[in-house]
């Protein structure tokens, strides 16, 4: 494979008046990029910045956010890009877990819990070099050559800084690469991109687009779809929530015409959202991408006259190291359900402690996995997110409240709630334990009945040797509910597979 830094340096001494990054505050071709990444990078080191602190980018999306990344990455920081439409009380929590060595802000605002040496405004930094600094001519230290000495930290979790995942700028732009050489953009198409820094498909596909020498127009992600002034043609990179907002809106950008592919992050597919894109792009090709943030981008799937299949998240990216796994070194069959593991080089799982150094944890356990199944055609199908919560008779029940009352009781091992989609009831409370020697199911029945109210007395108890593995999963209430769905004389799903069996209390 050919070395892109290299490759990249000759485009910049070929090609340095091309066009790299646009907004509507201005534009940079690639030579000015480069000088303006070392010429802001040379002035983060004279604030005292050394290669693996922390850089939090509290900056909107646009040039200068792109131009202050690529600067910190070149210094060997570890930049942490968040939005700064943030509440201020998660901006400070995120502070206090991530201790950034500096923070870069669009201008001076409220207190984000750092001293204020350590928050530098973009406004400040220079944007021409000194005549007797100025480093000349383009070299070898091109700018995303220049780049992957650093590393970036994606947040994630209820509140940002409770988790998050690292990776390496090496291993983003292979899979940037890869996912770039899958959407088969044509030649001299420009990116229009709605998505923020913070988002792991705006990373990926951002670096992925300057990598392959493509102009990028950054459209404002809250916002409407402005057309680049020139009237060029353009792939769009959005959201499905974006894209379909902005069909909704009264005055629609005018950006439809123009489109020439649009790539979407993955999301449910309605009949009407796709007539509604079909009108307004005609023939463009239209691409749903699905990743997280632990596997940068591990599927693409091309929506054609028709709607995919629910779920459907398509075939794997190659080297994305996407496999449906039932236990560890066993594989699942075809329309067999397992959990979506991800490997390979393709994505770099580390978890940051939040003291010390960051040490990588190796493959997610299995435990932290969603579910989903492959079909006999190597398409890709992913569970949606759980329903942790049970709707019954009129109730709202947790069912961890039910599980704790039943192992109080002393009569069982271990046990496992879930609502399963009931006629009459909204959903049927069903409980699956891992019984004591001797206990019968007409005692837990007997158990249930005395003690709890008549909404969270199980419609149906089963006794297993042990929880269904998939239970574990962070998904697995869902899981469930989806196999046992038809119990109650709903239709069944179109998942596959029929409901684990074993002894039962009705």
């Amino acid at each position: 494979m050919a070395d892109w830094p290299a490759l990249l340096s000759r485009d910049l001494a070929t090609q340095g008046a091309a066009l790299a990054l646009a907004d509507a505050s201005g534009e940079l071709s690639r030579a000015d990029l480069d000088n303006r990444v070392r010429l802001w990078s040379a002035f983060l080191a004279r604030k005292n910045l050394l290669p693996g602190d922390r850089v939090l980018l509290l900056l909107p999306h646009g040039v200068d956010s792109w131009v202050a990344m690529l600067a910190a990455l070149a210094l060997g920081t570890t930049v942490i890009p968040v939005s700064p439409g943030l509440p201020g009380a998660e901006i400070r929590h995120l502070v206090r877990t991530w201790r950034p060595a500096a923070c870069l802000v669009a201008e001076a605002g409220p207190e984000i819990g750092l001293d204020p040496e350590q928050v530098i405004a973009v406004e400040s930094l220079p944007r021409k070099w000194p005549r007797q600094r100025n480093p000349g001519s383009l070299g070898s230290d091109a700018v995303l050559r220049f780049a992957t000495r650093g590393q970036v930290l994606l947040p994630g979790g209820t509140l940002p800084g409770e988790a998050g995942s690292l990776h390496g700028i090496e291993a983003i732009l292979a899979n940037a690469r890869r996912l770039v050489s899958a959407l088969a953009l044509a030649p001299g198409l420009a990116g229009l991109l709605a998505l923020p820094l913070g988002h792991w498909a705006g990373l990926v596909l951002g670096l992925g687009l300057l990598d392959a020498g493509r102009a990028i127009w950054l459209a404002d992600p809250d916002g409407c779809l402005p057309a680049p002034e020139e009237g060029g043609h353009f792939a769009c990179f959005t959201t499905l929530a974006h894209w379909r907002r902005g069909l909704a809106r009264p005055d629609p950008p005018g950006a439809g015409p123009a489109i020439r592919h649009l790539v979407a992050m993955a999301g449910i597919v309605s009949r009407e959202l796709l007539r509604q894109t079909r009108c307004r792009i005609g023939g463009a090709p239209v691409d749903l991408v699905y990743g997280t943030p632990m596997h940068l981008a591990a599927t693409r799937l091309r929506i054609e006259a028709e709607v995919p299949a629910p779920g459907c998240i398509g075939h794997p990216l190659p080297g994305a190291g996407l496999h449906i796994m039932r236990r560890p070194m066993q594989a699942a069959r075809p329309g067999q359900a397992g959990y979506l593991v991800h490997s390979g080089d393709g994505g770099i799982a580390c978890r940051p402690g939040r003291e010390g150094p960051v040490a990588p944890v190796g493959e997610t356990p299995f435990d932290q996995q969603e579910i989903g199944w492959q079909d006999e055609e190597g398409r890709l199908y992913r569970l949606p997110s759980p329903k942790d919560l049970i709707r019954t008779a009129g109730h709202v029940l947790a069912p961890e409240a039910l599980e704790q009352q039943i192992l109080d009781s002393g009569l069982v091992e271990d046990a496992f709630a879930f609502g399963v989609p009931h006629p009459d009831l909204q959903e049927a409370v069903v409980l699956v334990v891992v019984a004591r020697p001797r206990v019968t199911p007409h005692q837990l029945r007997q158990f249930c009945r005395e003690t709890l109210p008549d909404f969270m007395v199980p419609h149906r108890i089963e006794l297993h040797a042990r929880l269904p593995a998939l239970s574990l999963a962070r998904s697995g209430r869902h899981y469930l509910r989806l196999r046992y769905a038809g119990f109650y004389g709903e239709a069944p799903t179109s998942y596959p597979g029929s409901a684990l069996r074993g002894p039962a209390c009705r």
